[in-house]
């Protein structure tokens, strides 16, 4: 629920300028890394086909998230 992202501030103003590589959060860097905004869109999409879910979003994300997972979905086609 709590993205754990590195970012340059540390509220809703927070930098478009994430880098993943600066990012050493040990909570996900233990699991493997980060889910891709990629896998993220496209498990989603799959759930709402199987009539799991009708719908998702996205809260208590920073402006990179929310952009880059928004901008992603659309660039595959799926819901956003």
């Amino acid at each position: 629920h709590w993205p754990a992202r590195y970012s340059a501030q540390s509220n809703w103003g927070q930098s478009l300028a994430y880098d993943i590589n600066a990012d050493k959060n040990p909570y996900w860097r233990s699991l493997g890394g980060p889910t891709s905004f990629e896998d993220l869109c496209l498990a989603m999409q799959d759930l709402i086909d199987e009539g799991k879910i009708r719908g998702w979003g996205m809260c208590n994300d920073n402006a990179y998230g929310l952009t880059g997972c928004t901008r992603t979905a659309k660039a595959l086609g799926v819901t956003p």
